[in-house]
């Protein structure tokens, strides 16, 4: 079990990656038959999770990704979902759900207290550690294209370089965007950050009353809801503080970061391609860059089959 606001950012992340064959990978109706361009809106956390439960999304963001995501109804945790799947399939299933947020590395927690038989290995995983286990998985941001198509909008900048490698290249000449100050960022109202933290209590109350060992007298309960309630509220406090709910208001930056500015425009600078030389005319008429000819593929192929049976001729007559 994760905690709901933090499951959600991570599928949003996840649903939203930029991937090939997707309409984010290459610049607007390049490479994919959906030719539909994102709005600046659009891949914002915001706007994502604005739509994730309305039957008519598109409307609201059309090149949202959801897939799997809109299979799990907003009654239940995604968790709690799925172990109801598993209870309305299986009638002697016995479901047993894990919860992350114990105190101490979370692969030892997990190896330590579910699986069977493995005592030697936990007591191996809980010696102390000299140094933290890598993350395994990070999230790769999503703000960098949105800074490259925001500025590929904005500027009008034209360019050899695939979207794919201008937001690598930004990235690495400018890693510590968010670290600017007075960084300005688009993110939920309060009124839905209150909506989904109040959502996010109420799943976990639901699974700890269900699958979490809770203490047997009533005051020993009521004590642990109300620590669940402060520790939730804690968590979810030093999201909004790091700006996990939030993306970069790129529009700002395109506008105001004069060096961002510069460096796009540096794009424009970049050599033309051949295919681009053939397509520049002056306003006289005449081609302005001078350009090679380009080949008649019929001619020659019919070409190559006349020298080919003139081969063939004088080998007969040599015989």
């Amino acid at each position: 079990y994760r905690r709901y606001f933090e499951y959600i950012v991570s599928a949003y992340n996840s649903l939203q990656k930029i991937r090939k064959k997707r309409s984010n990978f290459e610049w607007p109706g390049v490479g994919v038959k959906n030719k539909t361009t994102a709005s600046i809106g659009d891949n914002t956390f915001s706007l994502w999770f604005k739509a994730l439960h309305k039957d008519s999304w598109k409307d609201t963001c059309p090149t949202c990704t959801y897939n799997w995501a809109k299979y799990v109804g907003p009654e239940f945790h995604p968790t709690e979902w799925v172990a109801n799947k598993y209870k309305e399939k299986f009638d002697d299933i016995h479901v047993k759900v894990h919860n992350l947020h114990q105190e101490g590395d979370v692969f030892t927690k997990f190896a330590c207290q579910n699986l069977p038989y493995a005592q030697n290995f936990c007591d191996a995983l809980t010696v102390k550690k000299e140094e933290e286990l890598p993350l395994m998985n990070p999230s790769k941001t999503l703000e960098y294209d949105r800074l490259v198509m925001t500025a590929h909008r904005i500027l009008s900048f034209k360019t050899s370089l695939s979207r794919h490698a201008v937001r690598n290249k930004i990235e690495q000449e400018y890693p510590d965007i968010d670290s600017i100050p007075g960084l300005k960022y688009v993110c939920p109202s309060k009124k839905d950050l209150d909506s989904l933290l109040k959502l996010s209590i109420k799943y976990e109350k639901s699974l700890a009353e269900k699958y979490f060992p809770l203490p047997e007298d009533e005051i020993g309960r009521k004590q642990y809801f109300s620590d669940l309630v402060i520790s939730h509220r804690k968590s979810f406090n030093q999201y909004i503080a790091s700006h996990k709910f939030c993306s970069w208001d790129v529009e700002n930056l395109v506008k105001n970061n004069l060096s961002l500015r510069k460096w796009f425009q540096k794009l424009r600078k970049k050599p033309v391609t051949e295919k681009q030389l053939r397509k520049k005319p002056d306003k006289t008429g005449a081609e302005k860059y001078p350009s090679k000819p380009v080949p008649n593929i019929k001619e020659k192929t019919i070409e190559k089959k006349e020298k080919t049976h003139k081969k063939r001729k004088n080998r007969k007559v040599a015989r």
